[in-house]
């Protein structure tokens, strides 16, 4: 039977009638709060191994955010033989447009499936569940120092602002 929902078409479920894909084909689908732990795990290491060195991880904020967007917002994971990433977002209306827009919390490959097919299939179903919100606009994130910043450009994306960051308390 087909795990595939309208905003998630994967390569392998054609109209939806699909079988379940073999595992090292990668597949994406929608995350539960079963899959919570593993997202938590890989939000707290995109805080430690991300540019963010002015953010201590806090497992239980991550959980937080990752339980609220599970439940209100647009949160899959990508699967081989294992989960190997997540895509986290929201929509809200664009606070000087008031137009609706999409934007990404949080994108974790593991370092082995960055670039890959995987890694692919995840950003569009992001793309896909943006359109079924009738998004005006999808707002990615590049950290400094990554160059996914290309892959964005090869998808029709330009860049738009850059945040500057200064710690005001100790």
């Amino acid at each position: 039977m087909c795990q595939c929902t309208p905003a998630i078409r994967t390569p392998f479920c054609g109209r939806g009638d699909c079988q379940s894909p073999p595992r090292r084909i990668p597949s994406v689908r929608l995350a539960t709060l079963e899959d919570e732990p593993a997202m938590v795990r890989m939000g707290v290491r995109f805080l430690v191994e991300g540019p963010y060195p002015n953010v201590a991880p806090n497992p239980a904020q991550v959980s937080a955010v990752v339980g609220t967007v599970i439940r209100q917002g647009f949160a899959a994971i990508a699967e081989t033989d294992a989960i190997v990433g997540m895509l986290l977002g929201w929509s809200t209306p664009n606070p000087i447009t008031g137009l609706v827009t999409v934007a990404e919390v949080a994108w974790w490959m593991e370092p082995e499936h960055r670039g890959s097919r995987a890694a692919v299939v995840l950003f569009q179903a992001f793309e896909t569940w943006a359109r079924t919100r009738d998004a005006w606009a999808i707002h990615m994130i590049e950290p400094a120092g990554s160059t996914v910043g290309h892959f964005y450009e090869r998808q029709g994306y330009r860049p738009l602002e850059t945040i500057w960051e200064k710690r005001v308390t100790a």
